[in-house]
């Protein structure tokens, strides 16, 4: 599933284009997560609420970032 979802991305979106971005990744999946981890011009941000993993603790009904924080929001 993780490969068909970075296909889709890699295909519709300008994600994997090299060109600086900020990403907030809500709930992450691991295998998303180590992939876009290695992007060295993404600034990649986990946030969920109960993962002791994730970067920051998050409500997805309360995102605590001002608008155009992010390029991308999954």
């Amino acid at each position: 599933m993780a490969k068909i979802c970075m296909v889709f991305l890699a295909e519709n979106t300008t994600l994997f284009d090299e060109t600086p971005k900020k990403f907030l990744h809500i709930a992450p999946e691991i295998a998303f997560e180590q992939r876009l981890k290695r992007l060295k011009y993404l600034e990649y941000l986990t946030a969920d609420l109960f993962d002791p993993n994730a970067m920051v603790k998050v409500d997805v009904a309360d995102i605590p970032f001002p608008n155009d924080s992010f390029d991308a929001i999954f």
